[in-house]
């Protein structure tokens, strides 16, 4: 008996099975292969599984022939190809599937295929029963299989048209991750003949050809790199990357070298086979994967097993590891980049390794590209944008940055921000350090706020001026063009980085030192060794052309304040040389210099004001804060307010010397009010804390917000100046309350908690002071109270309009109104109901008709009840102004400095002593800490039972702050963030309001108007803080 005969005896009673349950096969052949022509693939594994080298399909209308030269069947094949489940695999494990389950698929197009090989020939029915056919020498050593279109459920015309597609749709990438199988052709019925070709360049190169009829149509590059599975001798995981020629190459020569004619490019999208493509199989990845996986039934898709997992980590391995030939073969560039997995990329769990595999490489070793066209590990790279990279040498960078290993060098940029390739160098271990870091750099070793130990800690200060000093003009003008393009492209903060750029020196002299923009100019050739004008060398921004790129450096120079020497800056000069407290010697006749800068540049007058400028009628020098404006200058009456301080007058009228400078008096005073002289009164915005009627207005509703409103007026020292009235000073203020606008009203104080609740007004403290004194003249020379009044007795001089807001705000004349007969009456009805006025009787009928109950009101003063503020005044001012200057007066003892440092662990010796000193000023006689913002009590307590509050700087001045306690606010934490990063008083201002604000220096406490976060707030000082402060301020 044959060996044919004998299989068949074997699986008659297989084949019965089968006739007898007609579903089981079914099941085979459509259920576990439900892709159509998805043989197409089994048979060329099939061939490839037998070593074949060529495969060839014949497409006719009735029937499919595929041939192959691989080697002939044998016994074990015949007994394969006849079962069910069970080919060779048991015996062959690296067999993806040979003539088992697999070869079934093709019973879903015939029911008699038909084999020759050159050992046997035989067809087989019934899905297992092999019968003898002769054989056919025809074929010499080729295998032959023939498929009649026979099965009745599938009709001739629609197997030839699903089997034609599919052998259409055969790509390119069918013969990539195969070792044996060189070429795949097809012919269908009579269209043009199409063959698929592999052609193998090199190790790792290969080329796949479609050519049709003859004629090469397409071709395709790839790079491949596979290695043997483990413990699987004869498969293999394979990673390949496409190729594309460069624009210039027509075709591959084999003699040149790959990078100079191809690069990598993505695959959209990378495919996964197993062999050949799973095509339902998603990565994620721009390139494409071989492994013999774990397939699903129908191979179109990965299974989900642990069984594959080890094939993933080979890939992950196997694709890191050719990142190494990619670079030594040219090809690892910032284009390869985009073909690599990033950050962005959506990869399915199991490609993730992959991703981090390639990424740890490239951060470890030498693999990513540098700006220098080198490769490096990530970890030591930097990232930024062209410009600086063009700019900063890697010899710069070593100097600049702060490093340990390797010093730092330049990787490679993306030409497009949020590309693949600027995502996938996001994702390495690659530094920002761009131009905002080199800035920082300047910033922290060249200003005045420089450090040894800000970074780079490496490098001091004078080590970056010589690295500056050995620069070039050119490298100079270059560093100055970076910085401007900077500033006005990529930098965040173009103000703030501004300023920071305005206070480095990095403007080199004509000497060869650096200065600050601010403090040099451009060269003149009369005065180019004039010391009190630095010019810089023209060399840094001077050239020949006149391109954006040439005038960027003098653009820059001049945003950050080099200039012109011209009239303004010799004045300047004079100032600094003859009008400093260290070096004074000032000439009355310069005033007519002074004036004339101010007639032509009125913004000029700001260069003034802290200077010692105009002689006074004491025979001193003063500021112009120091000195107000008077007969015989400018009629103001203002001397008759300062004359009531006697000795203790803030300011002082200008001397007569001024008469002879030969300054019409009309110039003179037009510059002294612009240079800030006082020529009149000033009502000031102030909180309503010190206001009379506090605890009134503090009863407003609603919780309290910065959303609110708290809006008071005051004339700084009105109150003191009254005790000492004149009709003089009476013309002065009546002349200035008739010359108030009606907007704002300062006659009124505001309250409100926030804007969703109602405001409650009360009289301004401008109106209190004015109502208490008595100042309004009357005849026989008397000064009464506004009240006292009347219209009649006023002198001349005196304009009365009886419908004047600021005469019905003080109260003018109502002392007659109230002795009527008629009001008296209602006062006496007003007491016998326990009311203390007529006014009070009225405002409690109107607090009743509002619905508001008695106990209502009681609970709202409770929860609002008025926190005290702390006063202390200064005994003996100039024994304690010696002692501040000493560093005595007043100083925490060891014991409160211990206590607070033990209160909140990890705080300096000053902000200890600071707080030491604060808690003394600020605590009231109840125990509450107030805030000297707010005026509230501090928002909570520490576990020690001690309120938490922030000792914070008054006048940033690295100097003082260092050194004086004194120069701290005690402010809450939200007033403390308001006063730190919304205050819109300059620090030059809000020293000018402590130090000349006119008040006594026994004084037991003061405000002084500030403006936080767009709201009018006072900071509120008791007597000896203020004191202390403005001695620190000006000695």
């Amino acid at each position: 008996m044959s060996i044919i005969a004998q299989v068949r005896s074997k699986r008659e009673s297989l084949a019965q099975t089968f006739r007898e349950y007609p579903r089981l096969r079914s099941l085979i052949v459509e259920d576990l292969y439900p892709d159509d022509v998805h043989f197409i693939y089994e048979l060329l594994q099939n061939a490839e599984d037998v070593g074949a080298t060529y495969a060839k399909f014949t497409l006719s209308e009735h029937t499919l022939t595929f041939e192959h030269d691989g080697t002939p069947f044998d016994a074990d094949n015949l007994f394969g190809i006849t079962n069910i489940g069970d080919g060779t695999k048991a015996r062959d494990l690296d067999k993806i599937g040979q003539f088992g389950v697999g070869f079934k698929a093709v019973f879903a197009y015939t029911d008699t295929p038909h084999i020759w090989s050159p050992t046997f020939s035989f067809k087989i029915c019934d899905l297992v029963l092999p019968y003898e056919i002769p054989s056919s020498p025809a074929l010499g050593k080729l295998t032959r299989f023939d498929f009649p279109f026979n099965n009745l459920k599938k009709p001739p015309a629609a197997a030839h048209a699903e089997i034609a597609r599919g052998l259409s749709d055969l790509s390119e990438t069918s013969l990539l991750f195969l070792v044996d199988l060189q070429s795949i052709s097809w012919s269908v019925s009579s269209a043009d003949p199409v063959e698929l070709k592999r052609i193998k360049h090199s190790e790792h190169h290969v080329e796949t050809l479609r050519i049709v009829n003859g004629q090469v149509v397409a071709t395709s590059h790839f790079l491949v790199f596979d290695e043997v599975v483990s413990g699987l001798q004869k498969q293999r995981v394979a990673v390949a990357f496409q190729l594309s020629l460069l624009p210039n190459v027509e075709a591959f020569d084999s003699k040149q070298p790959l990078a100079k004619q191809a690069r990598i490019e993505s695959a959209e999208p990378g495919r996964v086979a197993i062999s050949f493509p799973a095509e339902k199989e998603q990565s994620g990845l721009r390139f494409h994967l071989h492994a013999p996986f774990v397939p699903e039934l129908s191979r179109a898709s990965v299974k989900d097993t642990t069984a594959n997992q080890p094939l993933f980590d080979q890939l992950a391995a196997r694709a890191a590891s050719a990142l190494y030939t990619i670079r030594d073969e040219g090809l690892l560039t910032a284009d390869f980049l985009s073909v690599l997995p990033n950050p962005q990329d959506v990869i399915p769990v199991r490609y993730q390794g992959i991703r981090g595999a390639i990424i740890h490489e490239m951060n470890a070793f030498p693999l990513t590209p540098t700006y220098a066209k080198t490769h490096a590990p990530a970890i030591h790279l930097l990232r930024a944008r062209a410009p600086i990279k063009g700019f900063l040498t890697e010899e710069d960078l070593e100097f600049l940055v702060d490093y340990e290993g390797e010093p730092p060098i330049w990787a490679i940029g993306a030409t497009q921000r949020n590309s693949n390739v600027d995502r996938f160098l996001t994702g390495l271990a690659a530094k920002d350090w761009d131009t905002q870091q080199f800035v920082e750099t300047l910033w922290n070793k060249l200003s005045n706020r420089q450090g040894d130990f800000a970074p780079p800690a490496n490098i001091e200060p004078g080590d970056v001026e010589k690295w500056l000093a050995n620069k070039s003009a050119a490298w100079h003008r270059q560093l100055y063009r970076l910085l401007w393009e900077y500033l006005n492209g990529s930098a965040a903060n173009k103000t703030k980085e501004l300023e920071k750029l305005k206070n480095v020196r990095i403007v080199r002299l004509v000497d060869g030192t650096y200065t600050i923009g601010g403090k040099c100019y451009y060269p003149e050739t009369s005065a180019q060794d004039d010391v009190d004008f630095p010019q810089i060398d023209s060399a840094l921004y001077q050239t020949e052309g006149n391109s954006i790129d040439d005038q960027a450096p003098r653009k820059f120079l001049d945003e950050i304040g080099v200039r012109r020497i011209g009239e303004k800056e010799r004045v300047e000069r004079i100032l600094n040389r003859r009008y400093e407290r260290n070096a004074f010697a000032p000439d009355i006749s310069d005033i007519d210099l002074f004036v004339s800068l101010v007639e032509k540049q009125p913004e000029a007058a700001a260069i003034f004001r802290d200077f010692l400028i105009l002689k006074r009628s004491d025979d001193k020098w003063g500021k112009p804060s120091q000195c107000f404006l008077d007969t015989p200058y400018l009629e103001t009456g203002i001397k008759a307010f300062y004359d009531s301080f006697g000795e203790k007058a803030a300011r002082f009228p200008l001397a007569d010397e001024y008469q002879n400078a030969g300054i019409e008096s009309g110039r003179l005073a037009k510059f002294c009010k612009g240079v800030g002289v006082q020529t009149a009164l000033e009502v000031v915005k102030i909180s309503c804390g010190s206001n009379p009627e506090w605890a009134y207005l503090r009863l407003a509703s609603g919780q309290s917000t910065y959303s609110g409103t708290d809006c008071d007026y005051m004339i700084q020292g009105l109150r003191q100046a009254l005790k000492h009235p004149s009709h003089a000073l009476a013309m002065l203020i009546w002349e200035t309350m008739c010359s108030l606008p009606r907007s704002p009203d300062y006659l009124s104080a505001t309250y409100r908690m926030n804007k969703s609740n109602d405001p409650r007004y009360a009289r301004s403290q401008l109106v209190h002071d004015l109502m208490a004194a008595e100042w309004v003249p009357q005849e026989n020379d008397r000064l009464v109270r506004p009240s006292a009044a009347t219209r009649d007795l006023l002198p001349a001089g005196f304009p009365f309009d009886p419908g004047s807001a600021w005469l019905k705000a003080v109260e003018f004349g109502q002392d007659s109104v109230r002795n009527s007969q008629s009001h008296q009456q209602r006062e006496a009805d007003a007491r016998k109901m326990g009311f203390g006025s007529a006014e009070e009787a009225e405002k409690w009928k109107m607090i009743r008709d509002l619905g508001i109950s008695p106990d209502e009101i009681l609970a709202n003063i409770n929860r609002n009840k008025p926190v005290a503020k702390p006063k202390q005044s200064v005994p003996n001012p100039s024994r304690r102004k010696q002692g501040v200057l000493d560093e005595a007066e007043d100083a925490p003892d060891v014991e409160s400095v211990r206590r607070e440092r033990s209160i909140q662990q990890g705080v300096s010796e000053v902000t200890a002593r600071a707080k030491a000193y604060l808690r003394a000023k600020y605590l009231n006689s109840d125990e509450q800490l107030v805030c000297q913002c707010c005026h509230d009590e501090m928002p909570f307590k520490l576990p020690s039972g001690d309120h938490y509050f922030g000792a914070i700087q008054c006048i940033a001045d690295h100097e003082t702050e260092a050194r004086h306690y004194q120069n701290r606010l005690a402010l809450c934490p939200t007033c403390a963030a308001m006063y730190q990063y919304a205050r819109e008083v300059d620090d030059a201002e809000l020293r000018r309001s402590i130090v000349d604000l006119g008040a006594d220096d026994q004084i037991s406490a003061v405000e002084i108007p500030l403006r936080l976060a767009g709201r009018d707030v006072a900071l509120y000082f008791v007597g000896t803080h203020w004191f202390d402060l403005k001695t620190l301020l000006h000695p």
